[in-house]
């Protein structure tokens, strides 16, 4: 779990500093195809503007997914990149904020729809033939057509 951004911290201009590597049973999921099985790195930074409190996270882990060629799981890197978030005060409780979601949301948001093994399965060889694209006898009727211009 995270550490909990307490607000009352934060006022007067302060910031709290987020860096943190977390196990990956964090993720909470428990899928197939969708394996968290590398440490969650998260590094960040949290501060208030007005009553809002801003939080900036940058997230990188490993997940493993299905091979989009030969179904092998494979694992590939994920990384959120810099985002922000701006939580409203009626969602901080006690002044005290949970970012787990946010993390959660983060990663969720950035797993990949396909991999493959290596970057290029070495099974693709195998499938090139099935996906090539055979020529047809097509009939164009009006490609000889001729439009007659206006004067």
């Amino acid at each position: 779990m995270l550490d909990i951004i307490y607000t009352d911290r934060l006022k007067s201009g302060k910031t709290q500093e987020i860096d943190q590597e977390l196990p990956p049973a964090f993720m909470e999921v428990e899928e197939a195809e969708l394996k968290f099985e590398s440490p969650i790195a998260v590094k960040g930074r949290a501060y208030l503007s007005g009553d809002h409190l801003v939080v900036d996270l940058e997230v990188h882990t490993k997940v493993k997914i299905p091979c989009a060629i030969c179904n092998k799981m494979t694992a590939v890197p994920i990384s959120s990149g810099k985002t922000t978030y701006t939580v409203p005060p009626e969602e901080i409780k006690s002044a005290a904020y949970k970012p787990d979601s946010l993390v959660r949301e983060a990663l969720l948001l950035e797993v990949p729809m396909l991999a493959e093994c290596q970057g290029k399965c070495p099974e693709r060889e195998i499938l090139k033939p099935l996906l090539e694209k055979e020529e047809h006898d097509t009939c164009f009727p009006f490609s000889e057509l001729k439009l007659e211009e206006e004067s």
